[in-house]
């Protein structure tokens, strides 16, 4: 099983349970699982960090390059604040179409 599947396994699996979790959180607790059956007693806090650290690093966002935003044609400046929830929500892995043009059009309409 590929990494990508053990993480949306595991993400629908807690979600079965009524455990809703993004996919960065179910990769740290499929791939926290795997390292106490491997060390069993010897899983350390130092572990621990490694996976959070790896598993944070492999979904860090480049920085989006939001001023060159065009809608329509036309050209788009949203506010340092706008600019901000729409990177928390790339982050987040909230990448609804709809959540970005709410983001846009409450600016277009000032």
């Amino acid at each position: 099983m590929t990494n990508k599947e053990k993480t949306d396994y595991t993400r629908i699996g807690l979600g079965l349970c009524d455990i809703g979790v993004n996919n960065m959180t179910a990769e740290v607790i499929w791939r926290t699982i795997e390292g106490i059956q491997k060390k069993k007693g010897k899983f350390s806090i130092s572990d621990a960090v490694d996976i959070k650290l790896s598993v944070e690093r492999s979904y860090e966002v480049p920085d989006i390059d939001l001023p060159k935003l065009t809608v329509g044609g036309r050209h788009v400046e949203l506010t340092e604040a706008q600019k901000e929830k729409l990177r928390n929500a790339v982050k987040q892995q909230t990448k609804s179409p709809y959540f970005c043009t709410q983001i846009i059009q409450s600016h277009s309409h000032k």
